[in-house]
């Protein structure tokens, strides 16, 4: 109820204006509230800490318990595009099901047909001088595609950017636009003269954060390639949220995306990364591009590794061994080689190894990479060792180390464990399992490895060794670094008569690979003593 307070003695007119004003504010305030009433059904409220998002205002946000951290996000339908009926593609045809009063339907009459009608449609690549790049992109650059590379702060992913559009504009000579949210123009040409990569074709750079005013240069120049430094700096004016939010990076990757497929332009985004070495934002941006890339490497050293997570134009879990120099970073032809620089290989008399180190053949991809594993194992000073893995599964070490005391009858429980990948590599498949084992075997009973011999294998609860797939791409990369054994799991005869320069040991159980590959027998007694 409102109440009118008039002084007793007003005259009319007085009375009048005031009543005026009053029905001209009651109007206004009831204005603002069907405003507000109509725009809350296409928009929403979203919390400026931690963008949690709801359809009603709250005094308190449920996930990050901020108060008075709620503004109204109105979100009109940006991507939504008209529908004209007679824009029909090309190869497709009206379905006799459709009628006026439900939509369209179409079927494709052949794929021939429209393969012939559009040759455009058929999947083109843009080539690289680089082979480590080019397979791990599965064979070059998609035009049309939208890849992602993410990495920790200072690995070089703008380094990668700039030597990529390099590559580009080497080979066909078209336009290529660097935009950069981060740096100014003068950084950026700075850094590019520095790497002196650019020597032909024209490479514009570009500084800006605005996605809609990016989209517009795009349209403008028509480029071959676009890079964007990165997806965490650049906002659109449609939400209010700042740069970097959920919202922020949601909306400008699916703007981008949008207009890399309808221009077919190759596109590359650069990501930052989180504590936890999760792509920073919402995980809708890798299901919107084609190819997920990560680039890791240890701080202080100088080898890089590209990994390639997603990727619909070619195979996962490609790698690419690179190396960073003061002209960008190049190519490893040889990774195998690397990894193994300071280790013992087999093209020396003696087979007498290392105590605590053997080599594994790890597939990544399609191609077989040889790796060192180092274990070290002593007695604990503390009730509950301690159990430290480097470059691989933890989890899968603790199976490891209940096998081994459970099945070997080696007291693992009162020693600590310490498990290393020489070079900072990191070991995804079980196959590794083996080599694992018999490094901290090793190790515990104060036995050499023979140096000559690869390990592969996965060990099963129950002591067994399980098979494990691509045999002869990891047998032919052991025998071109020289090693003459191979103890595997039981293979096809026939692949084993394939191999005449290298020895294949096929072993059941894990007991019978310690004995193949130790110099001597593991004996009990030596670790009680």
């Amino acid at each position: 109820m409102f109440f009118l307070l008039v002084p007793l003695f007003s005259s009319p007119k007085r009375l009048n204006g005031v009543l005026d004003d009053y029905k001209q504010k009651r109007y206004i305030v009831l204005k603002e509230w069907r405003c507000k009433a109509i725009n809350d059904h296409c928009s929403k409220y979203a919390c400026r800490n931690c963008e949690y998002q709801t359809l009603k205002w709250l005094g308190r946000c449920p996930r990050c318990q901020e108060w008075d951290s709620f503004d109204l996000v109105y979100q009109p339908s940006s991507l939504q595009k008209k529908y004209e009926r007679d824009n029909i593609p090309q190869g497709w045809r009206k379905s006799s099901l459709s009628s006026k009063e439900t939509a369209d339907l179409f079927c494709v009459e052949g794929i021939s047909q429209v393969m012939e009608q559009d040759s455009k449609s058929v999947e083109r690549r843009l080539a690289l001088t680089s082979q480590e790049l080019s397979r791990v992109f599965g064979g070059g650059i998609v035009t049309g595609s939208v890849i992602l590379i993410a990495g920790d702060p200072g690995v070089g992913k703008s380094t990668l950017a700039v030597q990529i559009a390099a590559e580009i504009l080497q080979r066909c000579q078209s336009k290529v636009i660097y935009v950069s949210g981060e740096e100014s123009i003068p950084q950026l040409v700075g850094r590019i003269r520095r790497l002196n990569l650019v020597q032909g074709g024209q490479l514009n750079v570009l500084s800006e954060s605005d996605v809609d005013r990016i989209i517009d240069t795009v349209k403008v120049h028509s480029p071959v390639a676009l890079v964007i430094d990165s997806i965490q700096t650049c906002f659109t004016e449609e939400i209010s949220s700042g740069p970097g939010t959920v919202s922020q990076i949601r909306e400008c990757a699916a703007k981008l995306t949008q207009i890399a497929k309808e221009n077919n332009i190759a596109t590359f985004l650069i990501g930052h990364v989180t504590k936890s070495g999760d792509i920073a934002g919402p995980k809708v941006l890798e299901h919107i591009v084609d190819t997920v890339l990560y680039l890791e490497g240890e701080r202080y050293s100088r080898h890089r590794i590209l990994r390639c997570v997603k990727n619909r134009f070619g195979s996962t879990s490609e790698i690419a061994v690179l190396e960073m120099t003061q002209s960008g970073l190049s190519q490893v032809l040889n990774p195998s080689q690397l990894f193994l620089s300071q280790h013992r290989s087999g093209v020396d008399d003696s087979s007498i190894g290392l105590e605590g180190s053997a080599v594994v053949a790890a597939m990544e991809g399609t191609r077989a990479i040889l790796v060192e594993v180092q274990g070290l194992a002593f007695r604990s000073a503390f009730p509950q060792p301690r159990r430290t893995a480097n470059g691989f599964d933890l989890s899968r070490l603790y199976v490891l180390l209940a096998v081994l005391s459970k099945r070997l009858n080696f007291p693992f429980q009162t020693y600590d464990v310490y498990l290393n990948v020489v070079g900072g590599f990191r070991i995804q498949e079980p196959s590794a399992d083996l080599a694992a084992a018999v490094c901290l075997v090793s190790s515990l009973c104060e036995v050499r490895v023979r140096k000559d011999t690869i390990f592969l294998g996965e060990v099963g609860l129950c002591g067994e060794l399980r098979s494990c797939w691509d045999l002869e791409r990891r047998v032919l990369e052991a025998e071109k670094l020289g090693f003459r054994r191979f103890i595997c799991p039981s293979v096809d005869s026939q692949a084993v008569m394939s191999f005449a320069n290298i020895e294949i040991i096929q072993c059941a159980v894990l007991q019978d690979a310690l004995d193949a590959g130790l110099c001597s027998k593991p004996l009990l007694k030596r670790v009680m003593s």
